[in-house]
């Protein structure tokens, strides 16, 4: 059988109730989903949440797929405890660099073609969608991918974007103005043509964070997708758009946009835990609903460790390939949770020349628009402990010498310091900084002081209690 949601539900669930909780009791989608979720995450508690009821809906709902790293080892087999989030990381570019075919495959045989809605059969209101904050426009797909097609060079896009809710037949697309999504679009509007789109909700959480990858326009994420899923992904005509959809999907919109036509989308919760505001975005005007006869809803908590999570595999990727072709000194990159797995990086150096510290974190923010600050540490320091990091920051920094600071370069518009040309008002630039907490390699340097590392793997605690 083909790798889908269902089949990586069964195997979190074997790994047991602190991997996946099913909930029976009929939950509300305005707010109850999310409110959840943060409930359980004040006790660091991260189970893949399965809602049997959902209010207003015939159809269950599952979030918080990508809630912890062990969740994310999950995905590509690395059961907890038996990996780390350096592995995982390392599986993850294994996979994505081994680009895998999709194939097509009959109607007949696809899943996502059991129900069919057309017409006044459209109905977005039946389906469990979200309001997931009290300040939301309203119901919000989050964890839906929206494919394309490049009118030019026929090349299949993929890309994550928020999607609230307009009518019963229309949802906006709020695609970020560096986005190929975007590029695409603009390709369409030059055209004088309509862009058709699917937005598919529910899939194997590999092929989700496929479509989040950070490589070039020219590059087909199916084929990434297959490569971290291990197989290729099954693919299917549309029935009212001519692009091909993924076969396995629990939910397929297919629709239109018309690039010439701007809307407004927005409040949203985001990532960066504070509301994005209203932004510019473009309708999709829905042709068909087409899903499997029981169907599941897939959904993310966005502003919720969940959100960041589901992208910090593709962003540090992306980063480390980047930084370590301009610099092979470099050997390891994190996104941390405290920097919402985006706008900080910690990267660590095997110093050989001056300088060098300086221009691996000038490397990692020409690499990554939205990186706002680079730390650059010593490879002594561990990038995945807060602690060992500040610490670097604290004894080998003096602000004057070490912190270098970059104003008005392009960044993210949904950074709640974002501003315009004018800095007068909000935009999509930002002010950049690079950290190096690196030692001087030629002018002696106080030596750390470190345990001995033979009693340390030797000695045990319980003997002397």
């Amino acid at each position: 059988m083909a790798k889908d949601l269902r089949s990586f539900i069964a195997d979190v669930k074997e790994l047991g109730p602190s991997y996946f909780m099913e909930l029976s009791k009929e939950v509300d989608p305005i707010m109850e989903i999310s409110t959840l979720q943060e409930l359980l995450g004040k006790e660091e508690r991260y189970p893949v949440m399965y809602f049997d009821k959902v209010k207003g809906s015939e159809l269950p709902l599952v979030t918080n797929t990508f809630a912890s790293y062990d969740l994310l080892g999950a995905m590509f087999g690395i059961k907890p405890g038996t990996g780390n989030k350096r592995d995982i990381l390392l599986e993850y570019q294994k996979r994505s660099r081994n680009l895998t075919d999709p194939v097509e495959i009959s109607k007949a045989e696809a899943p996502c073609k059991e129900v069919i809605w057309t017409g006044d059969e459209v109905d977005l209101g039946k389906l469990p969608i979200p309001q997931h904050c009290p300040k939301d426009e309203g119901r919000y797909v989050s964890a839906g991918f929206t494919v394309s097609r490049d009118p030019e060079t026929g090349i299949y896009n993929c890309g994550w974007y928020r999607h609230v809710v307009k009518s019963r037949n229309e949802i906006t697309a709020m695609i970020n103005p560096n986005n190929h999504g975007k590029y695409i679009g603009r390709k369409y509007k030059d055209l004088g043509k309509k862009m058709e789109v699917a937005l598919v909700i529910g899939h194997h959480p590999a092929v989700v964070l496929g479509s989040g990858e950070r490589g070039s326009i020219d590059m087909d994420e199916f084929q990434v997708m297959g490569g971290l899923m291990g197989e290729p992904v099954r693919l299917v005509k549309g029935e009212t758009i001519d692009l091909l959809v993924p076969a396995d999907a629990e939910i397929v919109i297919e629709g239109y946009i018309d690039p010439t036509v701007d809307t407004t989308d927005g409040p949203f919760a985001e990532f960066a835990h504070y509301y994005g505001h209203e932004m510019p975005a473009w309708m999709i005007n829905v042709t068909a609903i087409t899903m499997r006869k029981d169907a599941i809803f897939y959904d993310l908590d966005p502003a919720h460790v969940e959100h960041n999570l589901s992208g910090v595999l593709p962003f540090e990727n992306n980063l480390l390939t980047a930084v370590k072709a301009k610099c092979p000194s470099v050997t390891g990159l994190h996104l941390p949770p405290s920097g919402v797995c985006l706008f900080h990086a910690y990267i660590s150096i095997k110093k050989r020349n001056p300088g060098e510290g300086r221009l691996v974190g000038l490397s990692a923010l020409a690499s990554e628009t939205m990186l706002k600050m680079a730390v650059v540490v010593d490879d002594d320091i561990d990038i995945y402990s807060e602690r060992d990091v500040l610490w670097a920051v604290a004894t080998r920094v003096q602000a004057d010498k070490n912190v270098v600071i970059i104003p008005e370069v392009c960044g993210s518009h949904l950074d709640p310091l974002s501003y315009d040309e004018s800095r007068t008002k909000r935009g999509s630039m930002t002010t950049k900084m690079i950290i190096d907490a690196t030692k001087p390699v030629d002018t002696p340097f106080a030596e750390r002081v470190k345990p001995d590392e033979t009693l340390m793997k030797t000695l045990k605690i319980e003997d002397f209690i």
